[in-house]
């Protein structure tokens, strides 16, 4: 799909459903969180700007959407805080935007998650002014659990997407 730089809200929807249903903390992991481990689960947008094919040589836009993210270390289980977001462009273009929070009670819970996908490509698109972007294309997408540190059993059962 090709989504120009003023996609309109309520164009390109995702809803998915699923449950954590346990996590747990292994190690330290390095250097770049020495004092605690992460856990997120998402779904990450694979794109190309201005409509490039998908190549080696392409600038990609990876658009993470988090449904849940953590911080944890032996003794206790941070909640990162929905709408939490960050964004960052050297060569290659990362987002990432916290849209749900599930707490450590709710874990075994089944979640659902909406996500407006259209509102999100358009707020990080206006947010980046060093490379002139007026559409992106996304050619696939990566329904992820990652974790650093730690590990986390969780059930997808579905993700949808709806356009109108």
């Amino acid at each position: 799909m090709i989504f120009p730089k003023t996609t309109q809200s309520g164009r390109f929807l995702l809803e998915t459903k699923f449950r954590i249903i346990k996590m747990g903390f292994n190690r330290y992991p390095s250097v770049y969180h020495p004092s605690h481990a992460r856990v997120n689960l998402g779904i990450a947008l694979m794109c190309t700007i201005k409509n490039e094919p998908f190549s080696l040589t392409a600038q990609t836009l990876w658009l993470d959407i988090y449904f849940a993210g953590y911080s944890l270390n032996t003794t206790r289980t941070w909640t990162i805080p929905k709408y939490g977001q960050y964004a960052d462009y050297p060569d290659d273009i990362h987002a990432g935007y916290f849209v749900g929070e599930v707490n450590p009670q709710d874990f075994g819970k089944w979640i659902v998650v909406s996500v407006d996908l259209g509102d999100y490509i358009s707020k990080t698109l206006k947010l980046i002014t060093a490379v002139n972007i007026k559409t992106v294309r996304v050619y696939g997408f990566i329904v992820f659990v990652e974790s650093l540190g730690a590990y986390a059993e969780v059930e997808y059962d579905y993700v949808k997407t709806l356009t109108e």
